[in-house]
C-alpha cells in the first residue's frame, strides 16, 4: 500500500475541511490518462468507488486510490513538501 506522510494527511484534511464536499466525495490520487494536468499525478475531487483503497486521518476519509493504482504504487510515498504534494515511486 502507498505510504502517506502525516504532513500529506494533514494537508489533505485541511483541503477537505476548506471545501464543501458532498458526503459521497473525497480527494482522489489520479494519474494519466485520467489526470490531464501538469506532472505525473494529481489530486481531484471524486466520488467513492467500490474498489477504492481509502486513506484516513483522525477517523476521517481523506484520500481515495483506485485498486489498480494502489497495486502499481505499492512502494510509493506521498508527501507534502515546500507547499506541494510529492509522489516518490520506488
Amino acid at each position: 500500500m502507498i505510504k502517506v506522510s502525516n504532513k500529506a494527511k494533514s494537508e489533505l484534511s485541511n483541503i477537505i475541511n476548506s471545501r464543501k464536499l458532498n458526503p459521497d466525495q473525497c480527494i482522489r490520487l489520479s494519474v494519466p490518462p485520467a489526470w490531464k494536468g501538469e506532472g505525473d499525478f494529481g489530486l481531484v475531487i471524486s466520488n467513492y468507488g467500490v474498489s477504492d483503497s481509502i486513506i484516513e486521518f483522525n477517523n476521517k476519509k481523506i484520500l481515495l486510490i483506485d485498486a489498480d493504482l494502489t497495486n502499481q504504487l505499492s512502494k510509493s510515498n506521498l508527501d507534502f513538501k515546500d507547499g506541494r504534494f510529492t509522489l516518490d515511486i520506488y
